[in-house]
């Protein structure tokens, strides 16, 4: 899986929740408007088009964003890439990724993540010609907590850039 796949579950189900709240929101108003004013249906469109529309768009939201889900989370559920699925990589044999549902889903949602591969705090100065080279060999160190404390060192020489 990837390193931001968890994040992007987390920003589908927020809009999700964000869209079904102004959903919810929406139809209360035209309800209460509805009851005081003892208005129709095509009357509270008429006299309350904003939330009428904000409705509409928040109920198509909540339809795609939620297939959308749903779909991500099967995905995660076989260790599956969008990309493998749309293939049928896996159709006429076994997934070797695929560890079990519950391993799946602590793999993809709640694993550590890998250290980064790229060293956002390096010092680069622009050469000559234009281009931007590392000054020196920067260390990126990452702590990992386990039983002890170690650290992991991700040295970037010039040469590696």
């Amino acid at each position: 899986m990837q390193r931001n796949y968890r994040y992007y579950m987390m920003f589908i189900f927020s809009s999700l929740v964000f869209f079904i709240y102004m959903l919810s929101f929406s139809w209360w108003k035209i309800g209460k408007e509805m009851s005081e004013n003892e208005w129709g249906a095509f009357r509270a469109a008429a006299e309350l088009p904003e939330t009428f529309a904000l409705s509409v768009f928040s109920f198509t939201a909540i339809g795609f964003l939620g297939g959308l889900a749903i779909f991500h989370v099967y995905l995660i559920v076989l260790n599956q890439t969008a990309r493998e699925n749309f293939k049928q990589r896996y159709s006429n044999s076994r997934n070797p990724y695929d560890k079990g549902m519950i391993n799946n889903i602590k793999e993809a949602l709640f694993s550590r993540l890998p250290p980064p591969k790229i060293n956002f705090r390096a010092a680069v100065e622009e050469a000559q010609d234009g281009s931007i080279r590392s000054t020196k060999s920067h260390t990126n160190s990452m702590r990992m907590d386990g039983e002890g404390t170690s650290t992991m060192q991700i040295n970037m020489n010039q040469e590696e850039i």
